[in-house]
């Protein structure tokens, strides 16, 4: 990107958009922030930003446009909408998808925007709401080498690991594989704990036991303790939207003739967990659904 900091655009400030973006003003680049929540927006501009009043007019005033909303269907609309982003990507501009999406989504974007003469870079995260705060997320991302290379300091502004994966949606596809086994070892975590519970073993102990021994993982060590042990699931990533990548990830699966056991067991143990309430707390929460079961009070 030269010695000059581009200019940013930031399109959605939820839980992962609002500390990304607050990172990027930390690390210096000039930042355009837009969101539909006008407050989200005002913060921002409170921290240095500058306001935008529409995703498309963030677009037109920005040399690189990242995304960071909800689900695939928001992307499509944000970028070849009617009134779509896609109108102001051209030579010169970069538009880097980092929001949630399907495998087949950023490949058409890529194709689109290419045509136009713009770059465009798939660049899915992970590490939820709290690495995003500290600048520590991972980052996969998909695309022309030569863009990845043109960006890469946009990237270390908000992640710690960034990973170039390949062509365009690899970045996605590696999130949603990654995804569905996070998935799997949460429930895996969350049935022998409940177990554990059952025989009268302490949780926190069994926490610190089992990181210190050959079952030691990212759940075990990073959302029991934020999340479950101190009883408050306020999101770092939605219930809901995890199930949506589970979901994602098995329709890879089945185009690709694999045999998906474990991932069908967790996607019925997270779309129970939506049905129950909890699709709007930190994805954590499915092990209330095994408590339940396991008939421990609440």
């Amino acid at each position: 990107m030269g010695s000059k900091k581009k200019n940013v655009a930031l399109i959605g400030l939820g839980t992962m958009g609002t500390p990304m973006a607050q990172r990027l003003l930390k690390k210096g680049f000039p930042l355009l922030a837009y969101d539909p929540v006008l407050e989200k927006v005002q913060r921002l501009v409170t921290e240095g930003a500058e306001p935008a009043a529409s995703a498309r007019e963030a677009a037109a005033g920005a040399d690189i446009i990242i995304s960071m909303v909800a689900q695939s269907a928001d992307t499509e609309k944000l970028v070849l909408g009617q009134e779509g982003i896609i109108y102001e990507l051209r030579t010169g501009k970069f538009f880097i998808d980092m929001s949630p999406s399907s495998l087949e989504l950023p490949r058409r974007i890529y194709g689109e925007i290419n045509t136009r003469k713009g770059e465009m870079l798939d660049a899915p995260v992970s590490g939820g709401h709290n690495k995003a705060k500290k600048g520590k997320l991972t980052i996969m991302v998909g695309g022309d080498r030569s863009t990845f290379e043109k960006c890469k300091k946009l990237f270390y502004a908000i992640g710690q690991t960034v990973h170039y994966t390949g062509a365009a949606g690899s970045g996605q596809a590696f999130k949603l594989l990654n995804n569905i086994l996070y998935a799997v070892n949460m429930c895996a975590a969350a049935e022998v704990l409940t177990l554990g519970e059952k025989l009268g073993m302490k949780l926190s102990q069994m926490v610190e036991v089992f990181n210190s021994s050959s079952a030691a993982s990212y759940c075990l060590d990073e959302k029991i303790p934020t999340f479950v042990l101190t009883d408050d699931f306020t999101p770092g990533l939605r219930t809901a939207l995890l199930l949506k990548d589970i979901e994602l990830a098995l329709e890879l699966g089945e185009s690709a003739e694999s045999m998906q056991v474990f991932g069908r067991l967790a996607h019925q143990f997270f779309r129970i967990a939506c049905e129950s309430g909890l699709e709007g707390e930190d994805n954590s929460a499915v092990i209330k659904i095994f408590r339940t079961l396991a008939k421990i009070k609440l």
